[in-house]
């Protein structure tokens, strides 16, 4: 079933010594199917980004964001995952290594967690911490 859903988004990102955080706010919709749970939403923001999480019970996630920076990042813990990150000037060949996916989900909110590093060219590019916190509109 699909629902309407408001989104906190807050990442923390370490990178070349130091740490950035960022939060956002957007509006979307959340969609449970068996294992599997759909979470659409478009970023407020100087750029339009939309971004589509796909979370299964299973401990994999697929983050898709599409907007002038768009990649399509496969996490599996534990297991070093190519993509492909483009940009306004060119493309980056990358990879992704989980080391946590939780999926606290209730039938009126819930919460994503993240825990990921991104390498480029085999060397840290960065660790990074995402939450996504929804709540259902009624």
């Amino acid at each position: 079933m699909k629902n309407n859903a408001r989104f906190s988004i807050t990442t923390v990102q370490k990178s070349g010594g130091e740490t950035d955080r960022f939060e956002t706010f957007a509006l979307g919709s959340v969609e449970k199917s068996g294992e599997t749970c759909t979470f659409r939403y478009t970023e407020d923001g100087k750029q339009k980004v939309s971004s589509t999480i796909t979370v299964s019970d299973g401990g994999s996630a697929v983050i898709e964001r599409n907007g002038d920076f768009s990649s399509k990042i496969f996490l599996e813990k534990n297991e070093l995952k190519p993509f492909e990150y483009s940009t306004p000037f060119g493309t980056l060949n990358m990879a992704a290594l989980a080391d946590t996916i939780i999926l606290n989900s209730e039938s009126l909110g819930g919460k994503i967690l993240f825990r990921y590093t991104l390498y480029n060219d085999g060397i840290v590019f960065s660790e990074n911490e995402v939450t996504v916190s929804y709540q259902i509109e009624q």
